[in-house]
């Protein structure tokens, strides 16, 4: 039910005066503006007023469940207005104040073939035993309802032949077929999952009105009783009635009536003539000027065809394209060479699938040809000239239908804001602002100005006292904290320019507003910053607009050097390490640049070397931490493993601190699900965080089948990713963390083969809480498994199967034990190792001996060849375990781990310059590799700080080297694909290896041009053009994460990388 309107009113002379001391009466108490919860709305049995907003209607529908319908207003029933609404139109509802039609013209009983629901409260047996439902009784009634928008929208869409209403919906509608509009109405008020949505709407004060009418309904249904005819008019209530054709009759369908009303039969076509007088009619009985009503549209969602005809226009261009290749198989290339086709289509134009319009591969292959793609491809026409301007006047009419997609993808978008602005509870933001303003005694004046009209449309005019009074108002008469909050949605610019003005503003911007910039401007914060400890600290205590000076000082040396980064291929290890410098206050600056937009000229390049770096961060904070832990500090557990996660992050959540966040939540979420744990025995408490792990999917793995993804090795990821997958390990690890943080002994296992948890009992006590006595003080230990289950494992059981594996029994107390964290730090980094091997291995069995296994690498998440990293570093730092589950053993020469690691470092991490001079050179200065080491680093520094050589295309190189930088090729012999990066006009190998790759027996030789080119495995080769097969894809997914190293953008009307080694290859 609508909002009943009102006429603003005016102050009258004889009304009490606002700023009057009288003490006002205390009508509301605090609690009714506190926002409304989710619980609230829920177990609130009434049903909310819904205002006549289309996008209120478009988001309950899309929450229902139903497909392909959209509500729009109809402003106007003139035939040229209704001339563009989007047809079909299933319905309309008509918002009016009610009154009831003649009850003769409603139908006996509803038709089997029309499913109608009546309006019905829990005061419906008052209204059904008379003749006529009463505007007395109406209030009533709707206090318990105010249904009418849902029950309108479902008399509907439950009678559009063949809509998709989902399967809520779908099967209401089933199980409601055989019923009697009363007993749908009654099943409707009833159906928890209609009312939550409806409800959703629901602010306190809805409620607190709701509730409120329906006390007093009775009362003031007998008070209306003794008013005259023209009062009850004036009080009626707003009301929603549907209109809707079924096979071949219209409708009234109004809940609020017993029965539907026929208004007569009708082409499917032309129904909306049927409807305009009855409509026009109950308009016309408002007075004029007097807009109290509205009407909506149920139409068939115009987004359905857009996409369905874009479809079939990247289907027509394919199939154009097709018949180019047939007539011309060098099309492209000529186009290209004179300029055509860069002067008729667009850029942009879609080729392919494009989830951005909602075109998948799918919809393309389904479309059906247009008419005159089909007619020219019929023709038989063999003309290029032809076949290419059609295929151009295709690619024009696309720009259309993907702005027109584009508009109504905007339109949905603006639905979700309104309803999301609608649904949210001003209530508290009013009171406080009211208090406010009563505090500062201002709220009298803002009273008598508010209520006064503008004397155009004011029995009486303003006087000059009150004008002067409204002309000389200005920000500075408010209160403090009121500017405040409007300063709050200022920029920093703005504050310190406001700062500026005087003593007052001064002190109203600093501390407050700066620290208010600091926390909503910023999510990351170097540790030395200590900021969650200043920001629960005394505001005063903070220099904030330093700190926020500092951070934006950081912001512009991040961009800076990145730029410069972007700009040259020299000197990036200095500018990589100007931004490492700034430590992790530089991360919200480069997760800002990795979010560079889709359209951008160097969004390749842009993200590729942001991620860059703050992969270079994350890795050396994972670096420091185990560092500490192999110098002996005590390093949580969250922490020492959450390095690996340092290693794969990129731009997820995940980090340290973001780790600790979600364990405390998931803390929190215990305690308030066991009231009494504080109070439980260390028995009762492990299976109580067992129980909740195991309910809430947050231990274990769904599928064993994927036990070795490399994903399962991540404490992040299990704690961040939907499925939350974890290895027995990361359960454990979940597990111990959440044990300490519920004061709760628990320890990792060093168990073999599997993983499991020893909770230990307070000193003293044993596991039930009992005091033990005098001569038995060691804790107690029980054993839990919590990536299989929430019992307790008994040890028993524990030693049969070491016994079955045949173990010794003296060292089964050391399989027993709690492991010290670089145990479990080295054990997880050798399953890491085993996962990605794991993943070759599949990889081979996929696709066959030969084929380009390490690709898995490239496409996957986590990334593998980062994940491998992190664990040949884990091993270096903290020590090399033996074959068999056991102690990490640090003696044992590094030696063997140093060649993948400077393999992985100067293919993939250059960066990490400094991590190499801070931490692999001090371990080997005292082995034979020390020198090797330091001329590897010598030579990458100097080969990143002198001018790459120039390859100009002179006249003799253009004819020797076909091809260009940014082309796409697939090798004719290994068939992978990759893109070109870099030339030379014949082999520049040295012979030893020209030798091992036996360049001589290749029918060109050596003095053919070869091509440095990237390959979708993240692998560099060097090809000879003879092998070379240039294609031109749509979009070379597999390439798109690794081009950016050398490439600006793809170029989607050439089909081609834009180059970003200029520097190098200047012509191309």
């Amino acid at each position: 039910m609508s909002p009943r309107y009102s006429k603003r009113r005016r102050l009258n002379k004889g009304s009490r005066d606002p700023t009057s001391t009288s003490p006002a009466p205390q009508i509301l108490e605090d609690a009714h503006f506190v926002a409304a919860t989710e619980d609230d709305k829920k177990n609130w049995p009434g049903w909310c007023e819904i205002e006549s907003e289309p996008a209120f209607f478009n988001v309950m529908l899309k929450q229902f469940g139903v497909k392909g319908i959209k509500v729009q207003e109809i402003v106007s029933l003139d035939d040229e207005i209704l001339g563009f609404i989007p047809r079909p139109i299933y319905g309309i509802i008509f918002l009016f104040k009610w009154m009831e039609d003649d009850p003769v013209k409603q139908e006996h009983s509803s038709p089997n073939n029309v499913w109608f629901a009546n309006q019905v409260g829990s005061y419906y047996y008052i209204v059904v035993n008379l003749p006529s439902i009463s505007i007395d009784l109406l209030t009533l009634c709707e206090t318990v309802g105010n249904a009418c928008a849902s029950i309108a929208l479902l008399n509907i869409v439950n009678n559009i032949p063949n809509c998709d209403l989902g399967d809520h919906l779908q099967g209401f509608k089933d199980f409601t077929a055989s019923f009697t509009p009363a007993l749908r109405g009654n099943a409707i008020g009833n159906f928890e999952y209609i009312r939550q949505i409806h409800n959703s709407f629901a602010r306190k004060m809805d409620m607190l009105n709701g509730d409120l009418l329906m006390k007093n309904g009775v009362e003031a249904s007998r008070k209306r009783s003794k008013k005259s005819s023209s009062n009850d008019q004036d009080d009626a209530a707003f009301h929603f009635v549907a209109f809707v054709p079924v096979d071949g009759v219209l409708w009234k369908l109004d809940g609020l009536e017993r029965q539907p009303h026929i208004l007569g039969e009708v082409d499917s076509a032309d129904w909306i003539n049927l409807v305009k007088p009855h409509l026009e009619a109950r308009m016309a009985a408002y007075e004029d000027g007097q807009i109290e009503f509205a009407i909506l549209g149920l139409v068939k969602d115009p987004l359905i065809n857009l996409v369905h005809d874009l479809a079939s226009n990247i289907k027509g261009i394919q199939a154009l394209e097709a018949r180019l290749d047939e007539v011309n198989t060098n099309w492209q290339s000529s186009t290209a060479s004179t300029g055509i086709e860069t002067e008729g289509i667009p850029e942009n134009t879609l080729l392919g699938a494009d989830m951005h319009f909602q075109v998948d591969r799918t919809a393309i292959e389904s479309a059906t040809l247009p008419p005159e793609v089909q007619h020219k491809l019929s023709s038989g026409s063999t003309s290029s000239t032809d076949l290419l301007d059609f295929r151009r006047k295709l690619a024009l009419e696309q720009t259309n239908l993907r702005v027109a997609i584009k508009e109504e993808q905007a339109s949905d978008y603006h639905d979700e804001d309104r309803a999301a602005a609608r649904r949210h509870d001003y209530g508290p933001a009013v009171k406080t602002w009211t208090e406010f303003l009563t505090r500062k005694g201002v709220l009298g004046d803002l009273l008598d100005l508010k209520y006064v009209q503008p004397y155009e449309e004011s029995e009486e005019r303003l006087t000059s006292k009150e004008e002067d009074s409204m002309a000389t108002t200005s920000i500075s008469d408010l209160p403090g904290e009121i500017i405040q909050q409007i300063l709050l949605y200022c920029p920093p610019i703005t504050l310190a320019a406001v700062q500026r003005l005087s003593h007052r503003y001064n002190a109203l911007v600093e501390p407050f507003l700066w620290r208010h910039q600091c926390q909503t401007q910023y999510r990351y914060w170097d540790p030395e910053h200590h900021i969650k400890e200043k920001f629960r600290g005394d505001i005063n205590a903070v220099d904030w607009q330093n700190v926020f000076s500092e951070r934006q000082r950081i912001d512009r040396i991040t961009s800076s050097a990145l730029e410069g980064i972007l700009a040259s291929q020299m000197g990036r290890i200095d500018k990589f390490q100007r931004i490492v410098e700034c430590g992790y206050d530089a991360k919200d600056c480069l997760l800002q640049h990795m979010a560079a937009d889709d359209d951008g000229e160097d969004v390749l390049a842009r993200r590729y070397y942001s991620d860059a770096v703050l992969g270079c961060l994350h890795r050396i904070r994972a670096i420091e931490e185990w560092s500490r832990l192999q110098n002996q500090e005590d390093i949580s557990l969250e922490r020492a493993l959450g390095a690996y996660d340092m290693f794969v992050l990129h731009d997820r959540e995940g980090d340290f601190d973001e780790i600790s966040t979600r364990l405390d939540a998931i803390a929190d979420d215990i305690r308030a699900e066991y009231a009494d744990i504080n109070h439980q025995s260390p028995r009762q408490k492990a299976i109580s965080i067992a129980v909740h792990l195991r309910a809430n999917n947050l231990t274990g793995i769904k599928d064993l089948h994927q036990y070795q993804d490399l994903q399962n090795n991540f404490l992040g990821i299990a704690l961040h990713e939907e499925d939350h997958p974890s290895l027995p390990l990361i359960s454990t690890a979940i597990y111990c963390s959440l044990a300490k943080r519920l004061d709760l002994e628990a320890h990792v296992c060093g168990f073999p083969l599997h993983v499991y948890t020893i909770v230990k009992s307070t000193q003293g006590f044993d596991l039930d809480g009992n005091r033990l006595p005098p001569d038995s003080n060691e804790p107690q230990s029980m054993y839990m498994d919590p990536f299989r289950s929430d019992r307790e494992i008994l040890v028993t059981d524990l030693q049969a199967q070491l016994r079955s594996l045949g173990m010794p029994r003296d060292i089964h107390s050391h399989a027993l034990a709690p492991a010290s964290t670089s145990d479990i730090v080295l054990r997880s980094g050798r399953n890491i190792l085993n996962s990605v091997q794991e993943a070759h291995r599949s990889a081979v069995a996929r696709n066959g001996p030969g084929s380009n296994s390490h690709i898995t690498l490239v496409s996957s998440f986590p990334d593998m060849e980062s994940a491998f990293y992190a664990a040949l570093w884990a091993t270096l730092l903290l020590g090399v375990p033996p074959d068999g589950d056991g102690p990490a053993v640090t003696t044992m020469e590094p030696r063997n781990l140093l060649q993948p690691i400077v393999q992985r470092f100067e293919t993939h991490f250059p960066g990490d310059v400094s991590l190499i001079d801070d931490y692999i050179l001090p371990l080997f200065r005292d082995f034979g590799e020390y020198a090797q080491l330091r001329e590897t680093v010598r030579v990458i520094r100097a080969g990143d700080s002198i001018p790459k050589l120039v390859h100009e295309r002179t006249e003799d190189t253009s004819d020797q080297v076909k091809y260009l930088v940014g082309q796409i090729f697939r090798h004719k012999r290994y068939n992978y694909m990759a893109v070109i990066i870099g030339w030379d006009a014949e082999c520049a190998a040295p012979e030893h290896w020209m030798s091992q790759m036996r360049v001589h027996e290749l029918p060109q030789g050596r003095h053919q041009s070869f091509y440095h080119v990237l390959v979708e495995d993240n692998s560099v080769r060097y090809v000879a053009e003879e092998n070379i097969e240039i294609i031109t894809p749509a979009i070379p997914h597999n390439l798109m994460p690794l081009a950016g190293k050398h490439f600006k953008r793809w170029d989607k009307q050439a089909r081609r990388f834009v180059s970003n080694v200029k520097d190098e290859y200047p012509d191309d």
